[in-house]
């Protein structure tokens, strides 16, 4: 049982670690945008608003979200669509910042109403909805927690057979009319898996009480290692932001800008897929 619990503390960890280092998705943007502008705390904020989302979405995937996820799968276009229109404001904003060096202060002056009206509690909901308005994230928590820890499983690490939940939650979505998991890399990995002779993937699953405590030890510890990924960037942005010009900082807010609309652009693609699936098929 303690074997269990550390196993899937560790590996939670370094999953929700790793997986938050990509600097090209909306919380990384938001974190180094309020970062490099003085406000840490606030990043700090919205990457805590984000986590909880993750770890909604780790926490529920073990216990038959995918079938409400499958019997709503119609609405996951529309929420994409409204999240887009969420990045799309904040990418505008960012837009409509401005660094500037006051010479009378002899300081660095910020001048932007997202970062003006972004207060802490305002910073932990951006980063909340940023997340839960982009409902693939469940399915790419899903998939990725499937690999990761049957992968560990077939190592002989001991994750309570926790890998067999993901899995019949992965293989539900896979089956489903209108299959929510298209990746072929993915399908192999579902086709494999009971092939493979180091799991026992028919048989082992933990009882009720133990799987909430599994499935808390492993979400928990993902939130936990997201947040710590960002604590660390963000201070070593802090160390490092004086070392950057005015004219180089407003570049690169707008570079962050512009990418934040790609991501916006992004989501809508993946909504106008989804239509496009649910209706021709």
């Amino acid at each position: 049982m303690i074997e269990t619990l550390i196993s899937l503390t560790i590996i939670g960890f370094l999953a929700g670690f790793f997986f938050s280092m990509p600097v090209a998705g909306p919380i990384s943007i938001l974190v180094v945008s309020f970062t490099l502008h003085g406000h840490r705390k606030r990043g700090m904020m919205t990457a805590l608003g984000a986590a909880i989302v993750d770890f909604f979405y780790i926490f529920v995937a073990v216990f038959g979200f995918t079938k409400l996820i499958i019997r709503y799968k119609f609405s996951i276009p529309y929420i994409l669509l409204i999240g887009s229109v969420f990045i799309f404001y904040i990418g505008y904003k960012l837009w409509k910042t401005h660094v500037h060096f006051d010479e009378e202060e002899e300081k660095v002056v910020l001048k932007g109403r997202l970062f003006a009206m972004a207060k802490g509690h305002h910073s932990f909901l951006t980063g909340f909805f940023v997340n839960l308005l982009n409902p693939t994230l469940f399915i790419g928590w899903l998939v990725s927690s499937f690999v990761i820890l049957s992968f560990a499983a077939s190592h002989g690490i001991n994750v309570g057979g926790m890998e067999n939940i993901f899995y019949q939650n992965v293989e539900e979505m896979n089956n489903a009319s209108n299959p929510l998991i298209t990746s072929g890399h993915e399908k192999d990995l579902i086709k494999n898996y009971k092939s493979n002779p180091k799991i026992k993937a028919k048989q082992v699953r933990p009882k009720l009480f133990y799987q909430i405590l599994n499935s808390t030890a492993y979400s928990g510890s993902v939130a936990i290692g997201s947040i710590f990924w960002f604590y660390l960037l963000s201070g070593f942005l802090c160390k490092h932001k004086e070392k950057i010009s005015v004219k180089v900082f407003n570049h690169l807010i707008h570079a962050l800008s512009i990418l934040m609309v790609l991501l916006g652009v992004l989501l809508v693609y993946q909504a106008a897929q989804m239509l496009n699936l649910f209706h021709f098929t």
